[in-house]
């Protein structure tokens, strides 16, 4: 039976082994890091960290999956042998003086004895359930080294990356509050960039290019004739509505319709200013503007995740250590531009 001591100093030595498994190597057991030959030194050095606190963190989930499975084994054996004795008939107890008499246990006595076991395996199950469920969270809060490992993937072997300095800001209060603050503000940022993703194309610019679209179908299906023609068919109709069929069974033609575009281009154009004269056009912004936006507002979310960085690792000396988003700038934490 495993008891919530044992599952915390299973925890504990595993802890210990990492450490002095670490320490004693030196870097040995640090993994190679892929698509880092572009980064400085020191990012390097912190990555390689992040990535080893990972796998400690993994390691130790795992271990504390096995302690909680082995706790509720335990738990199961418990549950079944009080299921056995309680079942059993109360029996007799032999005494120097009587040849036999009653035993003299009451029920309730002998269901708490033989639940006693029982209530203690739940305990440790609990215990194991909790330190699982902190395992948990400690290896989830290092989603971001993933977030990091892919954009290296893309990016870090381009051999253009520049170490940044970063001046940790100064904070009146606590540090934490601090942090929550800065991510708000990129939070706010990130919407701003959604909105200008979907932000709407100027009314003028639409329509400008709905009828410029319009013309160039219309250019093509125009009928042309010849003073001189004696073809029978000076117009060349029945080759422009005929549809050929390809090799590969694909239809080859579109059966005249750029012509019904040719003949009704005015009424087209009429119904499409109608429709851009419904919608709703707040917030239009023309392709360079919505570019220029883009451009200032990802400037100034790197800028809020440096900072955000930057407190994160002071809190991490000072040991008051603050889970990183996983959805961080991968420039943020390591501390580089490209």
């Amino acid at each position: 039976m495993v008891t919530a001591n044992q599952a915390r100093q299973s925890l504990a030595n595993t802890v210990a082994t990492l450490n002095a498994s670490f320490d004693a190597g030196g870097n040995a057991n640090a993994p190679i890091i892929a698509g880092s030959s572009g980064l400085p030194v020191a990012a390097a050095e912190k990555l390689r960290r992040a990535r080893a606190d990972r796998e400690d963190a993994h390691v130790l989930y795992l271990r504390a999956s096995d302690a909680e499975r082995e706790a509720r084994q335990a738990l199961n054996s418990a549950q079944n042998i009080a299921r056995q004795q309680l079942q059993a008939p109360a029996g007799f107890v032999i005494d120097g003086g009587v040849v036999a008499r009653p035993q003299s246990v009451t029920q309730d006595e002998r269901t708490a004895l033989a639940m006693a076991p029982v209530n203690k395996a739940e305990l440790a199950v609990e215990a194991a359930m909790a330190d699982r469920e902190r395992a948990a969270d400690r290896y989830a809060s290092f989603a971001f080294v993933a977030t990091v490992d892919d954009w290296l993937s893309r990016f870090g072997d381009l051999g253009n990356l520049r170490e940044v300095e970063v001046e940790t800001p100064t904070v009146k209060g606590d540090p934490l509050s601090a942090i929550l603050s800065i991510r708000a503000k990129v939070a706010k940022l990130t919407d701003d960039l959604v909105r200008v993703a979907e932000a709407a194309t100027p009314a003028e610019t639409l329509r400008s290019q709905a009828h410029a679209e319009i013309d160039r179908v219309a250019a093509a299906g125009a009928l042309n004739i010849h003073p001189q023609s004696r073809s029978g068919t000076p117009l060349g109709l029945s080759e422009k509505m005929h549809i050929r069929t390809a090799p590969s069974g694909a239809l080859i033609g579109n059966a005249g319709t750029d012509v019904m575009i040719w003949l009704l281009r005015d009424q087209l154009k009429a119904e499409v200013d109608r429709m851009i004269a419904e919608l709703n056009f707040d917030g239009a912004m023309s392709a360079a503007e919505q570019e220029a936006a883009t451009r200032q507002i990802a400037k100034d979310r790197l800028a809020l995740e440096r900072q955000e960085e930057a407190l994160v690792a002071a809190a991490e000396v000072s040991g008051r250590p603050t889970a990183r988003r996983a959805d961080l700038d991968p420039r943020a934490f390591l501390g580089v531009d490209a």
